[in-house]
């Protein structure tokens, strides 16, 4: 049950209480004592961060959590605070102390739950592989916490989560939508120098759809790690370095690029604990701009060890994988292992189809790739009707994503005189 820490995202949560099974649902109210029996449970096991001290319940099933108005923010069941809203409802507003406005009126409607606890849920949705609901959960986070004037910093980090979890579910318009509001944010909020900025607009600028302006978004990116160098943490910094690589590996600037990820190969050494998925995805980086090099063999010995770390940190059926396998498989494809290649694809088609859908973006992509392959073995019959396939996702998500989409650079790039 081995689990990256959500908080830091750098140590390896460890077990150290087992409490079995426990009822899931706590302050619900029942008709009858037969429902409030057969109340549901779920496991209890406890596990914490020898880095930052985190706890949480490494057994958590989001599928058996509910969180609506029959929760204990419902109080209707209450003798005393049935009786206290009916005196209140039933007081002449006159007789309330104090000027009476407009904005004094407030909705006593139910509240669905916290902000922080969709926060969690879609953390953990999104964690799980399971995009779609967690931009789902994040969707209501967000409306709550704006809604409660949240501190603007958090709400910052649900727009970043929600874009996140958005380009992992394929809606990449959505995506882009909130990068850039949590752009907005946190430049008002910290500048355009700061490393957060540079977080978001790497993030956003990787996207499929983000194919201009990319020396902008470069320069930029130069300029935050040197502004941010020394100051900046260390995973940070390498995520920024990572997206800057995969911009570079795009613009066929392969030495500045392969300098790049051997300096956040450097960073992740600075980490008091290594971040499994962080590294894998490092590793998948060398391999693709090893396989732009033509060097296919370190390719494929690079994808593997990407695969292996991720399968371990995120079981072998998690959909960070299927982009891994699909470019395990073009490599074995040049390599002329088409065997190889064939039972790779369609073990990542497989992975992909039941964890992201059939509509998915990156599907379409896989089966692009698995018709080439069945066209070299000469099954040219398979090969159309794959291939037609293909293209019926690709024209759904272009029309679904927009077409030739991109990211504004304009005056994203600032002066500094700490930068040459």
């Amino acid at each position: 049950m081995s689990r990256t820490c959500d908080a830091c995202a750098e140590g390896t949560l460890v077990t150290f209480a087992d409490l079995g099974d426990i009822p899931v649902l706590c302050g619900v109210h029942w008709a009858d004592a037969g429902e409030a029996a057969g109340s549901p449970v779920g496991r209890m096991t406890l596990g914490y961060c020898p880095n930052c001290a985190y706890v949480r319940n490494l057994a958590f099933d989001p599928a058996v959590k509910v969180y609506d108005k029959t929760m204990d923010t419902n109080l209707h069941f209450s003798p005393a605070f049935q009786a206290l809203m009916l005196s209140a409802a039933t007081l002449p507003l006159s007789a309330q102390s104090g000027p009476k406005e407009a904005s004094d009126i407030t909705d006593l409607g139910d509240r669905p739950g916290d902000w922080s606890d969709w926060v969690s849920e879609g953390t953990a949705l999104n964690s799980a592989g399971n995009y779609s609901a967690a931009a789902r959960a994040l969707r209501q986070a967000l409306a709550l916490a704006e809604g409660a004037n949240a501190p603007e910093r958090r709400v910052i980090k649900i727009y970043e989560a929600l874009a996140s979890a958005d380009a992992n579910a394929g809606q990449y318009a959505e995506s882009e939508h909130e990068y850039e509001r949590a752009l907005v944010l946190t430049e008002k909020a910290q500048g355009r120098q700061s490393l957060d900025y540079a977080l978001l607009v790497a993030s956003m600028a990787v996207l499929p759809t983000q194919t201009e302006n990319r020396h902008a978004v470069v320069a930029l990116l130069h300029e935050a790690i040197t502004v941010n160098g020394r100051s900046g943490s260390a995973r940070e910094l390498a995520i920024v370095r990572i997206c800057l690589a995969q911009i570079l590996v795009d613009e066929r600037r392969y030495v500045e690029a392969e300098s790049v990820l051997l300096v956040a190969q450097t960073d992740f050494t600075n980490l008091k604990a290594t971040n499994p998925k962080l590294v894998a995805e490092l590793l998948h980086d060398f391999g693709v701009l090893r396989f732009r090099q033509a060097r296919y063999d370190e390719a494929v010995s690079l994808y593997t060890e990407s695969i292996r770390l991720l399968a371990h940190a995120m079981g072998d059926k998690h959909p960070s994988l299927v982009v891994p396998f699909n470019n395990l498989a073009l490599s074995y494809l040049k390599l002329g292992r088409l065997n190889d290649a064939e039972l790779t694809l369609k073990h990542a088609i497989a992975v992909c189809s039941k964890t992201l859908g059939d509509d998915h973006p990156t599907l379409g992509t896989l089966l692009e790739g698995y018709a080439v392959v069945l066209r070299k073995l000469h099954r040219n019959g398979e090969a159309k009707a794959v291939a037609a396939k293909s293209r019926e996702i690709d024209r759904a998500s272009r029309t679904r994503n927009g077409v030739g989409a991109t990211i504004s650079v304009t005056g994203l790039r600032t002066r500094s005189n700490n930068v040459p």
